[in-house]
């Protein structure tokens, strides 16, 4: 099959989206399909090993949205030109690219299939309002989302019938490295994610000096990984509550200084409540990290209570359960030594042949029928 991937963004931007659209434009491509991406984000068109599209069209430079017509009539071309058996759209809350392109491909009665990466839980009016004057759920479009429980929301956010699941995947490999020998009475915790409200890196920031407190004499360092509009916010907090020597903002990192970090960490923190999937933490499980995140999160799929980390119900929770790991070197080291040496099932294998799957299924309901083209 010849594969269009559209989305908003990727590489450089680094995030869950541009590493999973890479990784899923990589599989396919060694299982013998033809995948391109069709983004709006600048950059090189080279070096990936399969094509890229990048549309020329101005974006707004804090979030990459592109704001002309110009992108669609960019897109369409493409799709004519290119002769795609399934267009796959990728989008997250406010994607006007991979949203307004299900639509172009519709027109060109191209088999389409759409996946939302975020939880849609506070935009469910804002969806609903716009199906009611477009229609969208009515589309002939195979909708999915990375997760049952994110699917749940994305259903009521409109009226549709049914919404797959679609989850991403890590590739285990790069993150299985050698334990680096730890420092006595000292522990790292690691986040990673993009610095925004809703992440709720400031909610991190501010347990801390409870957790420093209750954890003493254990010396604890915090290491956010990321960027994004609340960098600033975030170091104004962290001088305001005296963190300098323990809060380090260690910006944008490549997946292989990730990698590095983990080495060097204990566990991995993530207070996200709206997280679709959680990317991050799967790949700091399979690194072997102890996970402790929120249980009304995507991480509720990934992460098995007790065995692989530990998930809260609130913020308080949060605290308690991440102050048992780091008190009980017993129970830290026996879900490490798990996260080590069991895979997950979250693989590239169980993830391509449920895209293949779901690509065939869009091409059989919404394709050309025998005799008619």
């Amino acid at each position: 099959m010849k594969i269009a991937l559209i989305c908003d963004w990727f590489h450089p931007r680094i995030g869950g989206m541009e590493v999973h659209l890479q990784g899923l434009a990589e599989v396919l491509q060694a299982s013998g399909h033809q995948p391109e991406i069709i983004t709006a984000t600048p950059g090189d068109i080279q070096g990936y090993g399969f094509p890229v599209h990048r549309l020329s069209v101005p974006v707004k430079t804090r979030f990459g949205f592109i704001y002309t017509l110009e992108a669609f009539r960019q897109v369409a071309a493409l799709l004519k030109k290119g002769s795609y058996d399934v267009v796959h759209c990728h989008g997250s809350i406010l994607s006007p690219l991979a949203y307004g392109s299900m639509n172009v491909a519709c027109r060109q009665q191209i088999p389409t299939v759409v996946t939302c990466h975020s939880v849609l839980q506070y935009y469910s009016i804002l969806f609903f309002l716009l199906d009611s004057l477009f229609g969208w759920s009515k589309w002939p479009v195979l909708f999915t989302s990375v997760s049952a429980s994110a699917a749940r929301i994305m259903s009521r956010a409109g009226r549709i019938r049914q919404v797959h699941v679609l989850p991403n995947a890590v590739q285990e490999s790069p993150w299985r490295k050698p334990r680096l020998p730890r420092i006595c009475d000292e522990l790292t915790l690691i986040s990673v994610m993009r610095l925004s409200i809703r992440k709720r890196a400031h909610v991190l920031v501010k347990m801390m000096p409870e957790i420093l407190r209750l954890a003493a004499p254990r010396r604890v360092r915090l290491i956010i990984v990321g960027d994004g509009a609340q960098r600033g916010a975030l170091l104004r907090l962290i001088k305001r509550l005296g963190l300098q020597e323990v809060v380090e903002l260690a910006g944008s990192c490549s997946h292989e200084e990730i990698a590095a970090l983990f080495e060097r960490a204990d566990i991995f923190v993530l207070p996200t409540k709206q997280e679709a999937f959680g990317l991050a933490a799967l790949e700091a499980r399979v690194a072997g990290l102890p996970v402790v995140g929120m249980r009304m999160s995507g991480l509720q799929h990934l992460i098995e209570h007790g065995q692989e980390g530990l998930l809260a119900m609130d913020d308080e929770e949060f605290i308690r359960h991440l102050l048992s790991l780091m008190q009980n070197d017993e129970l830290r080291e026996r879900i490490a030594e798990h996260n080590r040496t069991v895979s997950t099932i979250w693989n590239w294998q169980f993830s391509l042949s449920r895209h293949l799957e779901l690509y065939q299924k869009a091409r059989l309901e919404f394709g050309p029928r025998p005799g008619k083209g």
